[in-house]
């Protein structure tokens, strides 16, 4: 794996919808949009899935590209590919970011995520995700809750199946 989203941020939305994307976060949008030549606008990939998904998930263009080469392997007609290339594919918008690293967020994925004025942005590795702010909050706080037995804490490490 090369680039990773990683960090939370916050950032608000502009009148027009727009959003400026986290710098650390522009730099792996760019890193991973291989038809990417300075002076135009790079390219990514926003996710909005189905009721499952209470946020939007973002993929590079390079990231999106591997998704769907695996979807096409599968076999044509399939439930599993007919509800992949449904969630990845249909449910999908493909955003670009402006000379100044701003983006369009359009209403229709605004009100999927429950996003307003403001949308925080969390690395999860090779993508990255955006949120309502408070949805957020629960989703952090909920993760926490699941590796903790009473007071005792699990160690995070020990969840990996590598040795570190």
């Amino acid at each position: 794996m090369g680039f990773a989203f990683r960090g939370e941020c916050c950032h608000k939305i502009d009148q027009k919808g727009r959003v400026s994307a986290p710098a650390d976060f522009r730099r792996g949008i760019i890193s991973g949009d291989l038809e990417y030549q300075p002076g135009t606008n790079a390219s990514f990939t926003i996710v909005y899935g189905d009721s499952r998904l209470a946020c939007l998930q973002c993929y590079t263009e390079e990231s999106i590209r591997s998704i769907d080469e695996a979807i096409s392997f599968m076999e044509l007609g399939s439930e599993k590919r007919q509800f992949l290339e449904f969630f990845f594919q249909t449910k999908s918008f493909k955003a670009q970011l402006d000379p100044a690293g701003r983006f369009v967020l359009p209403k229709n994925l605004k009100t999927k995520a429950a996003i307003n004025g403001e949308v925080c942005f969390a690395g999860t590795g090779q993508s990255f995700q955006m949120w309502n702010p408070e949805s957020f909050a629960l989703h952090c706080a909920e993760l926490e809750k699941q590796f903790r037995n009473g007071n005792e804490t699990v160690n995070p490490l020990s969840i990996l199946d590598a040795e570190i």
